[in-house]
């Protein structure tokens, strides 16, 4: 009797093992395959990014990102609207986070992984108003690009800067070199760029210049009429397009994750649903310029 207890005590036993042993591999295979989140940041940049209003959602960037998460169905995506300054923190950190369109740097590439290439746009301009045309003589070449270094230097021109952006490898060098000369013309910003507000005070009179996408400053001005107030000047030396990339943190996301991000930049970027965003969203007078990126782009000529 004993001996037969003993017998089923361990058939039971041993059918507990088998089935805690099969709930164990199911839930170690489910670990396996559940997908792994990528955060993406957006910023309140108009019309680059659009969080409010009727035409939310349908940036540039909006319609970029939403065709590179439908790319990568392998991940589950979150986006958080944030400040820049704090895309730049969360970039440094440790979540598993990435930024659509921005720009690659040495110390940058410190802290974050980068994908190839994904976008082109107009550099960094110099955007001002008319009235300040003639001061600005002495300072352009025969191209009319403008010497900005020495303006700042020699002018009383009160110019709008972004701390925690880089406009372009040059000029975060000239910016900095500035700032160490504690130069006045210099009006240093953190936080939200606002360029509503900005394109305010820069019709008043109470800036002289801001440094930036062209595509900012313009649509704000559009809708206030007064887009015939402003001229946008190039700047000497600098390359004749913005080259932007898919930036994430090198600390939360693994290389496979960014191989996988990589793969499907070079997928979209030359074909026409990624590259019109652009388009959609280019003034007139920068039309001639965004359908000239847009043809590199669809032929795929990137700078790597």
């Amino acid at each position: 009797m004993v001996s037969k207890m003993s017998y089923l005590f361990a058939r039971l036993l041993a059918c507990c093992l088998a089935a805690f042993s099969w709930l164990l591999l199911s839930a170690t295979l489910s670990l396996a395959h559940e997908k792994k989140t990528i955060i993406w940041g957006i910023v309140d940049e108009f019309p680059v990014w659009i969080t409010s209003g009727a035409n939310k959602g349908m940036g540039i960037m909006d319609v970029r990102l939403r065709l590179l998460m439908a790319e990568l169905s392998d991940y589950n995506h979150r986006q958080i609207s944030m400040s820049l300054p704090r895309v730049v923190e969360e970039l440094k950190g440790d979540s598993r986070f990435c930024f659509m369109g921005i720009l690659k740097t040495p110390i940058r590439e410190t802290f974050m992984h980068f994908s190839p290439a994904a976008l082109l746009a107009q550099p960094t301009s110099l955007v001002t108003t008319k009235s300040n045309l003639e001061k600005l003589a002495p300072y352009r070449d025969e191209a009319g690009k403008l010497d900005l270094k020495a303006l700042l230097q020699n002018e009383t021109f009160s110019l709008f800067v972004m701390q925690d952006r880089s406009y372009s490898p040059s000029l975060d060098t000239m910016l900095r070199d500035l700032r160490h000369e504690e130069n006045e013309n210099l009006r240093l910003h953190r936080g939200m760029p606002r360029f509503n507000l900005r394109a305010k005070q820069l019709l008043a009179g109470r800036l002289s210049g801001l440094l930036g996408s062209p595509l900012e400053i313009y649509n704000i001005a559009l809708s206030s009429g007064e887009e015939h107030e402003l001229s946008l000047l190039p700047i000497q030396n600098e390359p004749n397009e913005t080259v932007a990339y898919v930036g994430c943190s090198k600390n939360g996301i693994t290389h496979k994750t960014m191989s996988d991000i990589s793969s499907a930049v070079l997928k979209l970027r030359s074909t026409a649903d990624f590259v019109t965003p652009s388009l959609t969203w280019s003034p007139n007078v920068f039309r001639k310029d965004y359908e000239k990126l847009a043809r590199r782009a669809l032929a795929d000529d990137f700078p790597d």
